[in-house]
């Protein structure tokens, strides 16, 4: 099994962005047809425009993993 390099997926149907293995939306290992990947935020950004959203449980453990990083330093 190849793991992707890509580290965002937008979601087709739901217009929601994800980090790729942050939640169970999406997988390392395969890709899934009602995702469109890309290997930065910026450009999962770019081609979405003001049409998305950020996944909650994704974007809001990357939040919780910063804060914890600043707390420690």
């Amino acid at each position: 099994v190849m793991l992707m390099r890509e580290k965002y997926a937008l979601n087709k149907n739901t217009k929601k962005l994800h980090i790729v293995g942050k939640c169970r939306f999406t997988s390392k290992e395969k890709k899934d047809d009602n995702m469109i990947y890309f290997l930065t935020e910026d450009d999962a950004i770019a081609y979405g425009k003001r049409y998305m959203a950020n996944c909650k449980l994704c974007f809001g453990n990357r939040d919780f993993e910063r804060w914890l990083n600043y707390e420690k330093s």
